[in-house]
């Protein structure tokens, strides 16, 4: 895995006809990030493309590690696909208007995740870590795993902690012990 140290290069460049939907005529071209694992096409600017490409990519090894025995292929699967977007219009002409409030989905049939970033930091990257998982299971285990299964780890991943470089696991969320 590659990641981005101070002072490196990005391979960030700007997407030409990427076709992100909902971009103001003369905005900003998306920018695409090729990384190990995943290309990242993100509407709020390079900086964010390699911070989501960074996080992505320590996802990527959480997963591996975590359910990396259950894939039956060893077969180097083609990038996956993250959609960032900057605005509430053009999360919704991408994955539609019944999907407006969410803060990311996992598309199977496109094989992509469609996140957004107009809201909280945090909101962004529990979308990142649940959506993501279900790219990983659906691309690297098994398509249609049966709900309770594909869920159930979405949720687990959803509520890890990035501590440092790695993804701590198990800690009951504050808010969800609050409720109790």
């Amino acid at each position: 895995l590659v990641f981005l140290g101070p002072g490196e290069a990005a391979r960030a460049q700007p997407a030409a006809g990427i076709g992100l939907s909902g971009r103001r005529p003369g905005a900003a071209a998306p920018t695409v990030l090729q990384t190990d694992n995943y290309e990242i096409i993100c509407e709020a600017g390079a900086e964010s493309a390699q911070f989501i490409g960074q996080y992505m990519e320590r996802l990527f090894v959480a997963y591996t590690e975590r359910l990396g025995r259950l894939r039956g292929s060893t077969r180097r699967m083609p990038k996956l696909k993250v959609f960032v977007t900057a605005s509430r219009q053009s999360f919704e002409q991408l994955v539609g208007a019944d999907m407006a409030n969410a803060s990311g989905m996992y598309d199977q049939r496109r094989q992509r995740i469609v996140v957004r970033t107009d809201g909280p930091q945090e909101r962004t990257l529990r979308a990142l870590r649940h959506e993501g998982c279900h790219q990983f299971l659906s691309q690297y285990i098994r398509r249609n795993m049966p709900l309770w299964i594909d869920e159930g780890l979405a949720v687990f991943f959803e509520e890890a902690e990035l501590l440092g470089e790695r993804f701590e696991f198990g800690s009951a969320p504050a808010a969800r012990v609050d409720l109790l």
